[in-house]
């Protein structure tokens, strides 16, 4: 368990890591990054200003506070600030007056070149040398007293923004200094400006977190720039390879000196060493950029110094370099704290999870055709300790569930260098990229270049250019093949060889032979593109399978599948179809995958594996493969004989009847050779009833011991059609009529038995359907349902039947006694305790009460701790004595639904003298609630009554 910030790291890259960012090293531009940071300062003597503002006028310098408090007056706007993709205001966060740059006016003739000198100063110490850059005005701020701005990061507010410049002009003013923060690094700056000729200034990369403290008297007034570039100076191709620096770059030579070249040999043999060992490399810039921004032009200080090394070399040692977004996930795991729930979620640990590149830019700023790959933290990104300033940029939680743990994912995302050689672009995708991608990387890396290189001599559209994309991509064997040609494959068809379109589809579906498993799900669909010879080559292989873990109809078997379709098209009455796949066919693919046909019915996982094997009962499976495959019968029975070897349970012996019923629809003589093991498992069965009879049984159980699933079971056993299984149904039924099992429990068994025969109906496609005389002891089931339904009217009819509809606390209107309305509503409950912490309240319970004294009783309980106490209630009567008439009624439902189904099922039976007696009792069951009468009279307490128990 490791978090982020503690992941292990490749020792093997601290050399490459070293070279790459030595800052002593010139950069093969000749840059000299020694002294390049990431933010700058400076002060600027003799330099005349003059700023006039729209709608104002022209600010005084050193500024004076009378005139910037008419200037906040009239044209002052709170600044708002950025919150995701909002814009907002407060002044918690922020505190400065801001006018917007469209109302200010710098005149001054020299106020350009006083900018241009502060740009050229700023350029070197920020790394940007000959960049062109430009700074545009973005607004004024004034700070007064107490004015501040949290820790915060620039947006981009322009396209190619790279960072941020204020020039503060002479005011007077104490406080406000400006904390830089980037990395691990921070800077504290004072910008304090009181001199009338003098401007201070700062610049920062726009990814850089800032701060300015509040100022504690006066007011600064600043003008604020974002910097812009506006010239493409990164080393492009051309400059590689042209002029006088040619030579020394494929030389490895930086500038004239011995030392540096072996650097640049050291650099070289380094990256190719790790290249060897990983398919490639990601390094993780320095700073942070946003999509717009990251391109190889607009790299900032030690990024770019890094870029310009690789880039000098990348020829020679023939790699690729990528920018690409770095993706992860660290999902941290812990638990709540039971014994001090104040301390809140304690995290236990961390473990890095999903790592990946996306988003890839090469040095043209096109995009490389690939969604992503993974990476391995632990070996391929460097440098050391990248992680511990990166921030997460979202977090997701899920849980705590009560108090048993709570988990939580953070996302981050930065910036890196992709470093690939060039002839494994396509391996690294295959080994970490989605297979989606594949196809497009093989085309545009493998195939088009071949073309190109093709049409420099020769023409194009041409037999010998479509064997190009045959051989790279239709054969390539992890290009999957398809069923129409891709948009960017028919693209590049009918730019090089459009003549060759209507061949290379045929080619195309030709390319299935090599893939077993698409060929044989998509076989109706392309069988016409191949001759019989062909389709016997490629049933002759046999289909890779794992027999440790046999699952003939699991949707990953590739064999099944197969052999499914192959028995689909021979029942086709399509000719053309048929006189390619016939017998022969049929039988070279059973011969090539005999191993799987043979018949296994595993031990222990006898049921699982018959659910699996009931795929054979489609398709005409069975008839097909006994046909080609004589002997499978003979191994089936061994199989179920080797089977009854063992001490099974019945539930097993259920299935291997089953297993011998697959083949009921075969014919006679098939179906015959199996009889014997039927029998055989029918006197097992019998026997295993026999002397176990007392555990199926309902004899002696404890009142609610059994559950109706456990009840139900035991039934589903003694259904088995057996021999005496009308006897023992017999058995088990009376055993439920003596028993003590719940008598609700009994009913559900009784409705679960005739859902039972529900589902059946559903799956003939009809209503209902008649219990099978062979299945069920009718006689038996009879008696227990007429006793059961007997015994539960009396139960409901016996008590008397009241209204119980009184609820003081509801009518009294009081809004403190929840639980102890609940406790009147509920007329299973005859006794209720309360828990009172105020005074006031257990007095106002107390006498409402007293007032219900005819229905209610109760003592009072003692203090506890510093609680008033409360109360212990009992009810003066007994509501088990009596029924409410909600369940009287839900009562009568139930019996009417089983009495409806028991007509259906068992029409036969419904003439007895005890089903009448109940039809009656249900056409009399509304007189009977009609005629309840009231035991307990209504409560009512006056409004007012209530309003002084409240005081």
């Amino acid at each position: 368990m490791v978090n982020l910030k503690e992941v292990e790291y490749n020792e093997s890259l601290i050399k490459l890591q070293e070279i790459l960012e030595s800052e002593k090293e010139i950069s093969p531009e000749g840059n000299d990054y020694s002294k390049s940071n990431y933010y700058c300062e400076g002060i600027l003597e003799n330099a005349d200003t003059q700023v006039d503002i729209d709608g104002f006028g022209q600010l005084e310098f050193p500024c004076q506070e009378k005139q910037l408090k008419m200037l906040i007056e009239k044209l002052g706007i709170r600044a708002p600030y950025g919150k995701g993709g909002e814009t907002i205001t407060d002044l918690s966060v922020r505190k400065v007056w801001q006018i917007p740059a469209d109302q200010i006016n710098l005149n001054h003739p020299t106020w350009p070149k006083t900018v241009d000198t502060i740009l050229n100063k700023l350029k070197n110490e920020l790394g940007v040398f000959d960049e062109k850059i430009q700074a545009n005005l973005y607004k004024m701020l004034i700070y007064d007293q107490g004015g501040f701005f949290l820790p915060h990061t620039d947006s981009e507010k322009e396209h190619r923004m790279f960072g941020t410049l204020v020039i503060v002009l002479p005011s007077s003013h104490k406080g406000g200094d400006l904390i830089i923060k980037h990395g691990n690094k921070s800077v504290t700056l004072n910008l304090e400006n009181d001199q009338l000729n003098q401007l201070k200034y700062s610049s920062f990369y726009s990814d850089c977190q800032h701060e300015v403290k509040p100022i504690t008297s006066g007011y600064r007034v600043c003008l604020v720039y974002n910097l812009i570039k506006t010239g493409k100076r990164m080393l492009e191709e051309n400059e590689i390879n042209g002029g006088d620096r040619k030579e020394r770059k494929l030389n490895g030579e930086f500038r004239n000196n011995d030392q540096e070249n072996e650097t640049v040999e050291f650099l070289e043999r380094e990256i190719n060493q790790q290249l060897k060992n990983s398919n490639k490399l990601v390094y993780v810039f320095n700073h942070h950029y946003t999509n717009a921004q990251r391109t190889f032009e607009d790299l900032r200080g030690k990024d770019k110094l890094i870029v310009e090394k690789l880039m000098a070399i990348k020829d020679r040692c023939k790699f690729i370099l990528y920018l690409a977004e770095l993706k992860l996930i660290e999902n941290s795991f812990g638990e709540f704290n039971e014994e001090d729930t104040s301390m809140g979620y304690e995290e236990i640990g961390v473990e890095i999870g999903e790592t990946q590149v996306q988003k890839f830019t090469d040095i043209n700023g096109k995009q490389w055709n690939v969604k992503r790959l993974n990476v391995d933290i632990k070996k391929e990104i460097f440098p050391k300790d990248c992680f511990n300033t990166i921030e997460s940029y979202k977090i997701a939680a899920s849980g705590p569930t009560g108090n048993e743990g709570s988990t939580e994912d953070r996302f981050y995302k930065t910036t890196a260098l992709v470093i690939i050689k060039s002839q494994d672009k396509v391996n690294t995708v295959i080994k970490d990229g989605t297979k989606d991608d594949i196809p497009m990387v093989v085309l545009s890396d493998i195939v088009l270049p071949m073309i190109e290189n093709y049409s420099k001599t020769n023409d194009t559209d041409t037999k010998e250019c479509a064997q190009i994309i045959i051989d790279q991509y239709f054969n390539h064997p992890k290009i999957k093949p398809t069923l129409t040609i891709s948009k960017q494959l028919r693209s590049t068809i009918k730019k090089y060889c459009p003549s060759q379109e209507k061949a290379l589809f045929v080619e195309l579906i030709k390319s299935y032979q090599n893939h077993q498993k698409e060929f044989y799900i998509n076989i109706e669909k392309i069988i016409n593109y191949f001759t019989k010879e062909q389709i016997l080559n490629i049933v002759k292989k046999p289909i890779p399978y794992d027999y440790s873990n046999h699952k003939p109809n699991a949707k990953t078997n590739n064999i099944l599948t197969a052999f499914k379709n192959l028995i689909k098209i021979i029942t086709n009455s399509n000719n053309k179809i048929d006189n390619k796949i016939d017998n022969q066919v049929i039988q070279e693919f059973i011969d090539s995958n005999i191993e799987f046909f043979k018949p296994k019915v595993p031990i222990p996982n006898i049921k699982s594996s018959y659910n699996n094997y009931q795929q054979f009962q489609t398709n005409n499976f069975p008839s097909v493969l006994i046909q080609h495959y004589p002997e499978y019968i003979k191994i089936f029975k061994d199989s179920i004989n080797h089977s009854l070897s063992f001490e099974l349970p019945l539930d097993s012996l259920v299935t291997l009847n089953n297993f011998c019923k697959l083949f009921d629809d075969q014919p006679q003589e098939i179906n015959q050779q199996l009889d014997r093991e039927k029998e055989k498992i029918d006197i097992i069965y019998h026997q295993i009833i026999s002397n176990n009879l007392k555990d199926y049984l309902a004899i002696d159980s404890p009142q609610d011991s059994c559950s109706i699933d456990q009840l139900y079971r035991n039934w589903e056993q003694l259904v088995y059609p057996i021999k005496d299984t009308k006897v023992f149904q017999k058995l088990f039924f009376e055993s439920l009529i003596y028993s003590n099992t719940n008598i609700q429990v009994i009913l559900d068994f009784i409705q679960r038995i005739f859902e039972g025969y529900d589902n059946e109906g559903a799956n003939n496609n009809t209503t209902k359907v008649l219990v099978d005389e062979n299945k069920l002891n009718i006689e038996a089931f009879t008696v227990l349902y007429e006793t059961t339904l007997t015994n539960y009217i009396e139960s409901i009819t016996k008590p008397t039947l009241k209204n119980y509809k009184y609820n003081p606390i509801t009518e009294c209107v009081c809004d403190i006694c929840k639980s102890l309305n609940r406790f009147m509503k509920d007329h299973k409950r005859t006794t209720y305790s309360t828990e009172i912490t105020d005074i006031g309240k257990k007095n106002y319970i107390s006498k409402l009460l007293d007032s219900n004294n005819n229905i209610l009783q109760y003592t009072n309980r003692q203090k506890k701790y510093s609680t008033p106490g409360g109360h212990n209630i009992e009810k003066k009567f007994n509501p088990t004595t009596f029924i409410h008439p909600d369940d009287f009624v839900k009562a009568v439902e139930k019996i009417k639904t089983l009495v409806q189904e028991f007509k259906t099922i068992l029409p036969n039976q419904c003439s007895s003298y005890t089903i009448k007696t109940i039809e009656q009792f249900l056409n009399n069951s509304d007189k009977i609630l009609k005629n309840s009468k009231t035991i307990i009279p209504s409560i009512k307490i006056k409004k007012k009554k209530i309003k002084k128990m409240k005081k």
